[in-house]
């Protein structure tokens, strides 16, 4: 007959077993629990982590922003109403209403020669733009290496023939050799040039225009009906300009803006003296 104390024995080992797969379960789902803790704390550290680094990325998106809204402002500041070089749109003076024709915008340095200067016959001495007279009925030969513009608007006037030509605003402007010459007129001629510059330098020192400005003169000048020069020096000496309104006839004026580098100013006057010797305006606007 079978022994019955065989069947506890096998109970005892069935309980053990069941006993040590309970446990190794309770083992695997205790390392199972704790596993999951670590996953989830994994993420919670990575989700920080990337809310961090998100705030950072806005804070230096923040900044780029403001350092280019700042460039910008800069950039407009310094060059409003000026052409490519910084030559002025428009000529402002010696006229009424908001745009006139003998005063000056902001403007930085010329640029550098691209070629060499255009020179001026020998018969050209370089005469002191504060006492040049007004042209007369003949005027000089047409030296070579220079041309004659005719400006749509009708006045006339020679030029360097290699200078660029380019018309911003109301301004047509003729470029070369590190020097400017922009040309500008109005309908509405202002009585008094000299009053005129000096306004016009007041507002445009009050603009912050011209830094290291140094005034050389405003003062009247025989040329035409009335005319005045404004020459001043800025940047420290290295942009010499010389600005000259002129009233020709009680409905119109021009304005020259004249342009060099500082060691240039002397060798570049017997250009301009060309320039204001060959000039004539529109016809009829003497009248």
């Amino acid at each position: 007959m079978p022994t019955p104390a065989a069947r506890p024995a096998a109970s005892s080992a069935g309980t053990s077993a069941a006993a040590s797969a309970g446990t190794s379960a309770a083992g695997a789902s205790a390392a199972t629990s704790a596993s999951e803790r670590v996953r989830a704390l994994a993420q919670v550290v990575r989700t920080d982590a990337g809310d961090r680094s998100d705030d950072r990325r806005k804070r230096i998106l923040v900044v780029a922003v403001a350092v280019v809204v700042l460039v910008v402002a800069v950039v407009f500041m310094a060059t409003r109403n000026t052409g490519g070089d910084g030559a002025p749109r428009d000529n402002r003076a010696g006229g009424g209403g908001n745009q006139t024709a003998t005063s000056a915008a902001a403007s930085p340095t010329a640029g550098q020669p691209t070629s060499e200067p255009a020179a001026p016959p020998a018969s050209a001495p370089p005469t002191d733009t504060a006492t040049a007279a007004p042209p007369g009925d003949q005027r000089p030969q047409l030296p070579a290496g220079w041309r004659e513009h005719v400006d749509p608007t009708g006045f006339s006037v020679y030029v360097p023939a290699h200078w660029r030509e380019s018309r911003e605003g109301r301004m047509v402007y003729f470029r070369g050799d590190g020097r400017v010459l922009g040309i500008d007129q109005t309908s509405q001629p202002r009585s008094d040039p000299v009053a005129d510059w000096r306004g016009q330098r007041d507002q445009r020192l009050s603009d912050g225009d011209f830094p290291g400005y140094n005034e050389i003169r405003i003062e009247e000048v025989p040329y035409f009906v009335k005319a005045a020069d404004w020459e001043f020096t800025y940047n420290g000496g290295s942009t010499h300009v010389n600005n000259r309104g002129v009233v020709v006839g009680p409905k119109k004026a021009y304005g020259f803006w004249w342009q060099t580098s500082g060691n240039d100013w002397e060798a570049a006057k017997p250009i301009l003296q060309i320039v204001f010797d060959s000039f004539r305006p529109s016809p009829g606007s003497e009248a």
